[in-house]
């Protein structure tokens, strides 16, 4: 039987759901994907059967965003399944609602009492983001004790699963660690007032009333209610596992182009280093040759042939950098041995002496030996272009987990140290390695380099 007093609660059900409609109808209007014939389909649709066709038109579309939210598993998930979900317990509470005003026609409180409810469950999915942070969490309780009130003022029986309805929705709504500290006043509310409504009416609880009250409420409560819980955690743990997914995509993609930038500018350190090595010795000898090719055309011819053994080993290694393998000298050596090789072709080549002292760990890795290799033969290539030295003393050594390299040549020095391409690739070798370099001169009193690489 239909009444005035019912008017409130229809008015706020009807006026809910033309919003929720109207929402509906302009999202297909404004859908990119759909076509004009699609679009008809879909707002006929929804006309003729608003509550299911608004549901199947949220599962459907599939509009998946990935939250910032769900980086700490708090509240995100596949919004049109939360707003899916929402719709409909928001119409199973509004179908049981409507049941307990039929049977209470002439409870006007009850009708403003829900009315109360309902508005405050649609105010909690669509504002509950835009509200202060204590009338957030404090509008869910008073969500549940409105709908407790109105049992409590029922002429009928009992009608608990219009809580967990409300509970539910909250669940749903709310993170996750908010659902543990409201999981079970909505209980603790619910049978105090069903309690206290049977001791108002029967002025007397029979105990095995009590215990077979709290029990099967209890039980029904806590599996309904967690079963939410649990479907809203998958469902959170589901989308987390997309976002870290896309995250690693993205971090893989990123890593792959920094691999590739610093492979790139590995090789162009190789090819540097190589052509910088060969090519001082080679303008050395030619220079060599000029001067001797009238005066004394053997020396000369003798000095053209060592160019061309400079050129030809220079010419090999840069072919082994663009290859990515490593340096020719130390291909099959150890560093040392590679090292005395190299010292040993700077004498020949370049009249250019090393004294070395160097005491190396048995073994080291592969990248730290030819970058070690390359940093000693950049060292001696600006020695011999920029400070026309012709000697370097040099150590090598390891103590306490650390190899230390000093050197020091007796070139002409100078007072201010410009990094070009050279020293600036030698400090980027060592500080891949979590290593310091520093670099002294002064003028007619040599250069200096001394590094630390940590093992």
């Amino acid at each position: 039987m239909f009444t005035v007093k019912m008017l409130p609660v229809v008015i706020v059900v009807l006026i809910i759901q033309l919003y929720i409609l109207t929402w509906c109808i302009r999202k297909v209007l404004v859908g990119s994907k759909l076509d004009n014939i699609k679009k008809a389909l879909w707002i006929g649709f929804l006309l003729f059967v608003p509550v299911l066709g608004t549901i199947v038109f949220l599962i459907s579309t599939k509009n998946r965003s990935l939250n910032t939210s769900i980086k700490d598993m708090g509240n995100g998930f596949d919004e049109n399944i939360q707003y899916s979900i929402f719709l409909g317990l928001f119409y199973a509470f509004v179908f049981l609602m409507l049941v307990i005003i039929y049977l209470n026609p002439d409870n006007l409180w009850m009708s403003l009492l829900f009315s109360i409810a309902t508005v405050l469950m649609v105010v909690l999915h669509s504002y509950k983001d835009k509200m202060i942070k204590p009338l957030r969490y404090i509008l869910p309780y008073v969500l549940i004790i409105a709908v407790t009130i109105t049992q409590y003022i029922s002429v009928t029986e009992e009608y608990g699963f219009i809580i967990l309805i409300a509970v539910a929705t909250i669940i749903i709504e709310y993170p996750l660690k908010y659902s543990k500290v409201f999981f079970f006043v909505p209980l603790v509310i619910f049978l105090v007032g069903s309690l206290i409504k049977h001791y108002g009416i029967q002025n007397v609880i029979p105990p095995n009333y009590l215990v077979e009250f709290v029990l099967t409420n209890s039980l029904t409560y806590i599996f309904v209610a967690g079963g939410f819980y649990f479907a809203k955690r998958q469902l959170v743990m589901n989308n987390y596992l997309q976002y870290l997914m896309s995250e690693l995509k993205n971090k893989t993609q990123e890593l792959e182009e920094a691999s590739i930038l610093k492979e790139r500018n590995r090789i162009a350190r190789e090819i540097h280093d190589a052509l910088g090595h060969t090519l001082t010795g080679a303008i050395i000898q030619l220079e060599v040759a000029k001067q001797l090719i009238y005066s004394s055309p053997e020396k000369a011819v003798v000095s053209i042939q060592k160019t061309q053994d400079i050129t030809r080993n220079g010419f090999n290694d840069v072919k082994r950098a663009i290859k990515a393998l490593r340096p020719v000298m130390i291909e099959e050596n150890t560093l040392a041995d590679g090292l005395q090789l190299l010292f040993e072709r700077m004498k020949s080549h370049y009249a250019y002496n090393v004294n070395d002292t160097i005491m190396l760990p048995e073994s080291i890795s592969d990248e730290l030996k030819i970058s070690v290799y390359r940093v000693i033969q950049e060292l001696i290539t600006n020695s011999i272009r920029h400070g026309k030295a012709n000697e370097l003393d040099l150590v090598i050594e390891h103590q306490f987990n650390t190899i230390r390299i000093n050197c020091h040549d007796n070139g002409k020095g100078c007072s201010l140290i410009k990094e070009g391409n050279g020293l600036r690739g030698i400090k980027e070798r060592i500080n891949k390695f979590g290593g310091s370099v520093s670099f002294s001169s002064e003028i007619n009193e040599g250069f200096s380099a001394m590094i630390y690489i940590p093992l």
